[in-house]
C-alpha cells in the first residue's frame, strides 16, 4: 500500500506503476464508452462526474510519486549522517539540506496530507530539524570525555560508575560469604563422619540394642 509509510520506497514505486496502469485502462474505457452514452442520451451528468473521478485518481498516483521521491530522498540523507563520522559531522550544512526537505515536504499536495505516508514522513523531517541544535551543542568545545561517558552510559541504559562500584561490593560481599558458608558446611559433614566412625567401632550399645533371652 503506497499510503503506508512503513512502504518501502522500491515497493510503493512498483505499486503506484501499476495504479498507473490501472488508470490508464480506466481513461480508455471512458473514451470508448463516450460516443455510446451520446447515442443512447445517457445523462452528461453522470459521465462528468465520472470523468471528474478518473481526474482526481490521476492527480492523487501522480502527487503520491513525488510523496515517495520526497520519502526517500529524506531516508537517504538521515541514512547518510548516521554513517558519517563525528567529527566530520558540520550542523550548518546539515540543516541547510533538512531545510529543504521540510520545505519539499510542505510543497507537497494537499490531496495527501490525510495520508499515513505523508504525516510520518512530515513528523519524520521536523523530528530531525528539532535535533540540529543538540547536535551542535554536543559538538561543543565544553564536552568532556566525561561527558561522553555520562551520555553514552544513559544512551545504552549502562550503570554509572558508582553503581557499578556498589554492585561489585555487593558481589564480593556475596562471594566471600558463600565461601565460609562451604567451608563451615564441610567442618560440620567431617565432624559428623567422625562421629559417625566412632560409633562403629565403639559396637552396639549394650543398653539399647535388643539382649536374646536365655
Amino acid at each position: 500500500n503506497f499510503w503506508d509509510f512503513d512502504t518501502s520506497p522500491r515497493v510503493a514505486r512498483d505499486k503506484i506503476c501499476d495504479s498507473e496502469r490501472l488508470q490508464l485502462e480506466d481513461k480508455k474505457q471512458l473514451g470508448r464508452i463516450r460516443h455510446l452514452c451520446t447515442v443512447f442520451a445517457f445523462p452528461d451528468d453522470t459521465f462528468k462526474k465520472a470523468a471528474e473521478i478518473i481526474q482526481a485518481m490521476d492527480i492523487e498516483v501522480r502527487e503520491v510519486k513525488e510523496l515517495w521521491e520526497v520519502i526517500g530522498a529524506l531516508q537517504a540523507c538521515i541514512t547518510s549522517t548516521k554513517d558519517q563520522r563525528w567529527a566530520e559531522l558540520d550542523p550548518d550544512v546539515l540543516e541547510e539540506e533538512m531545510k529543504k526537505h521540510v520545505k519539499r515536504v510542505k510543497s507537497l499536495h494537499q490531496c495527501l496530507r490525510w495520508s499515513d505516508a505523508y504525516q510520518k514522513t512530515d513528523a519524520l523531517s521536523k523530528d530531525f530539524m528539532n535535533t540540529l541544535p543538540l547536535i551542535r551543542s554536543l559538538r561543543g568545545r565544553a564536552m568532556r570525555p566525561r561527558h561522553w561517558n555520562v551520555l553514552m552510559r544513559k544512551m545504552l541504559n549502562l550503570p554509572s560508575e558508582e553503581e557499578e562500584a556498589r554492585a561489585a561490593a555487593v558481589y564480593m560481599a556475596a562471594a566471600a560469604a558463600a565461601a565460609t558458608l562451604t567451608v563451615t558446611a564441610g567442618e560440620e559433614l567431617a565432624v559428623q563422619d567422625i562421629a559417625l566412625t566412632e560409633e562403629a567401632a565403639a559396637g552396639p550399645d549394650p543398653l539399647t540394642e535388643a539382649v536374646p533371652v536365655l
